[in-house]
């Protein structure tokens, strides 16, 4: 389950890049889910998503294959492990 303050969006083209950016403009946190996009339009997301959130001061890391936590500067999210473990980033 997403938190609530945390936009989970699954792209199935690369022209949806912008609202990805609008959000980390927006300083809210996205759950990017490149699962129904082709690896070379995954690819070129990623390319765009982690520029938008340099830019942002912010940080994209993998949670785990083809999906990320895309965030601005200064933002903190809660996340737990599949074993339970909890920690904020």
């Amino acid at each position: 389950m997403t938190p609530p303050n945390v936009v989970e969006l699954t792209p199935t083209t690369y022209v949806e890049a912008r609202e990805i950016g609008d959000h980390v403009r927006a300083h809210t946190p996205v759950l990017l889910d490149l699962t129904q996009m082709t690896e070379a339009n995954a690819k070129r997301l990623v390319d765009f998503t982690a520029g938008s959130a340099y830019a942002a001061s912010g940080t994209m890391p993998r949670v785990r294959a083809r999906l990320f936590l895309v965030r601005s500067g200064g933002q903190t999210t809660r996340t737990t492990t599949g074993s339970g473990v909890s920690s904020q980033t």
